[in-house]
């Protein structure tokens, strides 16, 4: 089979970072199992008032759910390509109703593999938020991936989120992954993000601010050769 791995993968995931000079860290774990559906949790020690996860469309769970992604149609997933070790990079322009910038952020990973199923995400964001912070619901996402060199992926997607006002915001994502493998995907596909469920809540224990959960399902597939662009 093309796809690659056909087994269930654990990422413990250590995350921290400034945002609008206010310091984030966080720890959790991701598991994505082998046909691409994915379970996550995260736990806030430090995070600014002025800035909430879903912001960046929960982008600090999915920037890693491509590893083990459903791959079908003789498609690869990244870790099939990047044998689990790899860097990468993600960029968010956050536009309000009325097209004003209201956030400008960088996101990077270093995915490094521990042992044949179990890996370590290190995700670092930057940048500056100054739209709402009460979100009630994020979209799902897709994004056309190229193989933009060798060792190197890439590719752009739109994401939206509803404030508490019921107002919508789009954010543009441009993403990027380096890997040190011979390796490639053979040709654009979709990498495609499937949220099921998404809740992030404040914590009553004293020794966190925010935790949050994530369901959802991340699968590759080809693009028809008619609609495949240069």
């Amino acid at each position: 089979m093309m796809g690659g791995t056909k087994m269930t993968i654990s990422i413990d995931l250590k995350m921290n970072g400034l945002v609008n000079s206010k310091l984030l860290s966080a720890n959790g774990k991701l598991m994505i199992e082998s046909d691409g559906n994915f379970h996550g949790n995260l736990i806030f020690e430090e995070i600014p008032a002025s800035f909430h996860p879903k912001v960046l469309g929960s982008s600090g769970f999915s920037i890693n759910c491509g590893s083990n992604a459903d791959a079908v149609s003789r498609t690869r997933n990244l870790s099939t390509i990047s044998n689990g070790n790899y860097q990468a990079t993600r960029s968010y322009v956050i536009e309000d109703s009325n097209k004003k910038v209201v956030g400008s952020l960088v996101s990077s990973v270093q995915m490094r593999k521990q042992s044949e199923n179990v890996s370590e995400s290190i995700v670092t964001i930057y940048g500056h938020y100054s739209g709402p912070v009460n979100i009630l619901s994020c979209s799902n996402y897709d994004i056309k991936m190229i193989q933009k060199s060798p060792g190197r992926i890439g590719g752009e997607y739109q994401q939206t989120f509803v404030a508490e006002d019921q107002k919508t915001y789009i954010i543009y994502g441009s993403t990027e992954y380096v890997y040190s493998t011979q390796e490639s995907i053979t040709s654009p596909v979709i990498w495609k993000h499937e949220y099921k469920q998404m809740d992030f809540e404040k914590s009553n224990d004293n020794r966190s601010l925010l935790k949050g959960s994530i369901d959802g399902k991340a699968t590759v597939v080809p693009i028809p050769e008619s609609k495949i662009t240069v």
